[in-house]
């Protein structure tokens, strides 16, 4: 059986690439651009990882990752953080999470996918 992810962006260009690199590699993928859908597709799918926009915001304007670490059901899940090159070390220190577990967008396929198995293992 392989390895659930799913990827959440704003930008369907994100989630379209992303998907496509992990799906040709084996990891069943689920995605979505709406951040109160992503939630409730996290706690149905109970995925492997999470690839989540880092600035990406849902109910009153919260941001996914603060959702995600608050709920009892999601903590545990493994997420890779994506946000702009720029934003990197600022996120790093206030999401308090190692480095591997943030990635700059766009990203490097061969970093993407390393990343990603560096996580969770190969997709099977």
């Amino acid at each position: 059986m392989s390895k659930k992810i799913v990827i959440v962006d704003q930008d369907q260009q994100v989630v379209d690439e992303g998907s496509a690199l992990l799906e040709n590699i084996g990891y069943e993928v689920d995605a979505t651009t709406g951040g109160e859908h992503a939630v409730a597709l996290i706690r149905g799918q109970k995925p492997d990882l999470v690839i989540a926009d880092a600035e990406m915001t849902v109910w009153d304007s919260k941001p996914i990752y603060e959702l995600i670490q608050q709920d009892p059901e999601l903590k545990d899940i493994q997420i890779i953080y994506l946000a702009p090159r720029k934003s990197i070390v600022a996120l790093k220190e206030k999401l308090k999470v190692p480095t591997r577990h943030l990635m700059p967008k766009p990203w490097d396929i061969g970093d993407f996918i390393e990343r990603v198995q560096s996580i969770v293992g190969e997709a099977y």
